[in-house]
């Protein structure tokens, strides 16, 4: 993604080679990635790495405070040993890593539509 754009290639490795030799770019279709959805990408992505997700910059960035739009969500994540806040940090632990997509189809479940 790109300037909230993502780009699909073509798909058949020949059709993608001939484009290529013919000097255009192999670009099949061009989609626009809206506000919200680019926020929940960061949140799936951030949460899948150790580096974890850093709340103050989660939220600067989208402009979405998790604790606050998911608070029930995040307290059971937290009661059961799935995930941590540390040091302004919200990350899974080993064994919110192994349910990670469930995890994750919870927060998609509740995610606010509006753009921000």
């Amino acid at each position: 993604m790109v300037y909230g754009k993502r780009w699909e290639n073509v798909r058949s490795i020949q059709g993608y080679i001939d484009t290529l030799t013919n000097g255009q770019y192999p670009i099949e279709a061009q989609h626009t990635i809206e506000p919200m959805e680019r926020a929940f990408e960061a949140l799936m992505l951030m949460l899948r790495t150790v580096d974890s997700l850093d709340l103050a910059d989660y939220q600067e960035a989208y402009d979405i405070d998790l604790l606050e739009q998911f608070p029930s969500q995040i307290e059971v994540l937290l009661q059961r040993g799935l995930a941590k806040i540390d040091n302004g940090r919200f990350y899974l632990t080993p064994e919110g890593m192994d349910v990670q997509n469930p995890i994750l189809c919870d927060f998609l479940a509740c995610w606010p539509e509006d753009a921000q």
